[in-house]
């Protein structure tokens, strides 16, 4: 186990990749639905001038926290990071655990920014773009999440279009589809939301609500990330279309438990509240058939059989499993690992290889530095 945000390249092969092109033009946001091309409702704006240089960080996330699906996140202390540096040519150089698209029409970043750019009459101006990322691909870290928050942010310095964070929230829902994962990224620590509007329209506005929970410093994510993939979409079409009253009343009265206990979190508090409230009937058991080991790892873990561990469940989509700690933080994601190198299945004759991190939640959410 490591303190390291940086997962190994057994997990997947580190890679630096460069591509140079025209700067991108009007894009439709890159989401499931279809952004309405610009209309007269658009703000009309100018190119503007230089940007100058400047720094994008964004951190990585954890949502569907125990009960809170769709609804929670967690910032993690893992940061996706961009310099940008005026240039003559849109250049995107990358270096992180697994490859991405470059070009300027594919990449998430660049096409949420060239999206939000043409909003409001605008298009990016040439950049060289240089993105380090740690954050594990399809792990249920939100990368996706991240890069469209970072996308965000590019377009709104880049283009000097002067928009805060909510208003920016507007844009990158309408690209992610819903507000855990990218509240947290934007907004930082701990955060809940849920959505209030149409995200089909040209000019998005007030899609949804956000609001921050206090997050006690003494507790740590720990982030057991397997070697496989889990895409979200796949993970997304198991689940069913509709469910009993019972699982819905068993998810949402654990929902108010955990926020409450964890919002008054202190050391006297009861372990097995937080560990019973992470508990949940809505996605985890749908989703147990995609990711060997995860039935005994939610079921064999607690606070009495694992000291230190206060919740576990599913990190987003998966397969990453995230567990909240007050203490030996190593020994909970080391207990983790042992269950996915034990696991067998048809296809799987040797165990599952992991590597654990133990995180921060981070409370700043997406920040720019100017260089």
């Amino acid at each position: 186990m490591t303190h390291a945000p940086s997962p190994s390249p057994s997990l997947c092969t580190s890679a630096s990749q460069s591509t140079t092109s025209a700067p991108p033009t009007y894009q439709h946001a890159p989401t499931n639905g279809t952004v309405p091309p610009p209309t007269n409702e658009l703000i009309n704006t100018t190119r503007l001038s230089d940007p100058g240089s400047f720094l994008i960080r964004v951190p990585a996330s954890a949502a569907n926290i125990g009960p809170g699906f769709d609804a929670l996140g967690l910032a993690l202390s893992l940061h996706l990071s961009l310099h940008i540096v005026p240039s003559h040519t849109t250049t995107i150089t990358y270096t992180g655990s697994c490859p991405i698209s470059l070009h300027p029409a594919e990449n998430l970043i660049t096409t949420t920014a060239s999206y939000i750019a043409s909003i409001h009459g605008t298009v990016l101006p040439p950049l060289h773009i240089t993105v380090t990322n740690p954050i594990p691909l399809g792990r249920g870290m939100g990368s996706s999440g991240a890069a469209v928050v970072a996308g965000c942010m590019l377009a709104n310095h880049a283009c000097k279009l002067g928009l805060s964070k909510h208003r920016l929230m507007d844009y990158a829902l309408v690209v992610e589809g819903h507000p855990d994962n990218v509240a947290a990224s934007m907004f930082g620590g701990f955060t809940a939301g849920y959505m209030t509007n149409d995200r089909d329209s040209a000019t998005p506005l007030n899609l949804g609500t956000y609001i921050s929970i206090p997050w006690p410093s003494t507790l740590k994510a720990v982030l057991v990330i397997p070697s496989f993939e889990l895409p979200t979409k796949l993970a997304r079409s198991v689940l069913p279309l509709h469910y009993s009253r019972a699982d819905v009343v068993f998810n949402l009265q654990r929902l108010a438990v955990l926020i409450t206990t964890l919002s008054r979190y202190s050391s006297s508090t009861d372990p097995n509240v937080v560990y019973e409230a992470m508990k949940d009937t809505i996605h985890q058991p749908y989703r147990s058939h995609l990711v060997p080991g995860l039935t005994r790892i939610l079921q064999e873990l607690n606070p009495d059989t694992c000291p230190g561990l206060l919740g576990i469940c599913m990190s987003g989509a998966g397969p990453c499993v995230l567990a909240i700690t007050n203490d030996n933080h190593k020994q909970v994601g080391e207990r983790i690992q042992s269950i996915w190198n034990s696991t067998t299945a048809p296809d799987i004759d040797k165990g599952i290889e992991s590597e654990a991190v133990v995180l921060d939640v981070e409370p700043e959410g997406a920040v720019v530095l100017k260089l």
